[in-house]
């Protein structure tokens, strides 16, 4: 597979924008997280005290992120200390979607080196480069297991995208989904290791948003909203709610995407954040990536530029990171 084509594929099926930058050193200057806005209690199931921020904090974890890098004309891999704002290149060849295992001792990414895409793996350093799948289909959209034995990913080996995992010990593959018809994908493990939240095309619904065990058994549909589709679910902590994104209509544009969050116990959807000074009506809300504590949900607010934020979850506090571009993931 070409270039040109891996990198649609990428657009397409893993939801990332190609942000072609002028000038990459901008994208990495990265400062401590800032304190920005505090979020109303009842956009969670139950509602927590607002705290307002008072002062300067940081947030002691490791950020990676591809990037589009104009000189080599493609997708690199790199790892930020949020604190020191030290920035090192993980990746000289083609990475993207990077993920941190539980442990933060390596991270899955996904390349297309090899002639397509696949899942590789490295060490937290950059070190120690190794292919975890090959096959000659499309491999990507993965996510660890909490337990950090198995990958589970998205391929179309069988003839059209289903959910698969890898058992990282032995090498085994298992599929778990059989929507012949039609496809299925960005898979995210439940923080107890039980479930697995994932989307799916359902006819006459697009796409729509469904809870499955981990051994692909017992698939349950999240109820739908009355319109629009669903897009990259993230468990809140203690599983007790899912957090997507979901198409919004209104007068002002025709689509816009929001994070919501759906209740297990009440069964009702709500927004995630209200209507801010960061996020408007014209304001595209996207997920990136939950911390690996689950403390931090990652987001983009996409307007006239694209900014990565961290949403405390425990405390309701919104903090700017000051960084543009790319798939993003967080360990604290």
């Amino acid at each position: 597979m070409d270039n040109q084509k891996f990198k649609l594929l990428l657009a397409l099926m893993l939801g990332l924008f190609l942000f072609n930058m002028s000038s990459c050193s901008d994208t990495w200057q990265h400062s401590n997280l800032m304190e920005t806005t505090t979020l109303p209690p009842e956009v969670f199931p139950t509602p927590l005290p607002t705290i307002t921020p008072s002062h300067y904090e940081e947030i002691d974890g490791k950020l990676i992120c591809d990037y589009w890098v104009s000189e080599d004309d493609d997708f690199r891999i790199f790892l930020t200390d949020l604190v020191t704002d030290v920035v090192e290149q993980l990746t000289y060849e083609n990475g993207v979607y990077p993920k941190w295992s539980p442990d933060g001792k390596q991270i899955a990414f996904v390349s297309d080196r090899d002639g397509n895409p696949n899942i590789y793996l490295m060490n937290a350093n950059g070190t120690s480069n190794q292919r975890l799948t090959d096959h000659p289909g499309y491999d990507a959209q993965m996510n660890w297991s909490p337990d950090g034995k198995q990958i589970a990913f998205v391929s179309d080996r069988d003839g059209n995208m289903e959910i698969y995992s890898l058992t990282l010990a032995t090498g085994e593959i298992s599929r778990l989904t059989y929507n012949v018809k039609w496809n299925d994908g960005e898979p995210v493990w439940s923080s107890d290791g039980r479930r697995i939240a994932f989307i799916s095309e359902t006819p006459n619904q697009g796409l729509m948003l469904y809870v499955m065990d981990a051994n692909g058994e017992n698939i349950q549909q999240i109820p739908p909203s009355k319109y629009g589709e669903f897009f990259r679910p993230a468990w809140c902590p203690e599983d007790r709610c899912l957090i997507y994104e979901h198409e919004v209509y209104s007068s002002r544009y025709p689509k816009s995407s929001k994070l919501f969050v759906y209740d297990f116990e009440t069964g009702k959807e709500r927004r995630l954040l209200s209507e801010f000074e960061f996020s408007t009506n014209d304001t595209h809300e996207w997920y990136a990536s939950l911390s690996k504590d689950g403390q931090y949900i990652l987001l983009w607010l996409i307007d006239d530029q694209s900014l990565l934020y961290a949403l405390d979850m425990d405390n309701e506090i919104l903090y700017s990171l000051r960084v543009e571009g790319g798939s993003c993931d967080l360990y604290h």
